[in-house]
């Protein structure tokens, strides 16, 4: 499976992740794999273009 590395992330943005994925039960990186494939589905690409 392919892997994303992301550099110089603001450690607020990293917090607020970190405790949303916490919130749901998940790991950060389960939690960033949920939500990095729900903004690539064809239904959210529908939406940002409106």
């Amino acid at each position: 499976m392919p892997n994303v590395l992301i550099r110089d992330l603001d450690p607020g943005v990293h917090s607020v992740l970190a405790a949303r994925a916490r919130e749901r039960g998940q790991s950060l990186q389960q939690y960033l794999s949920t939500e990095l494939t729900r903004l690539a589905s064809p239904r959210a690409r529908r939406f940002r273009s409106s």
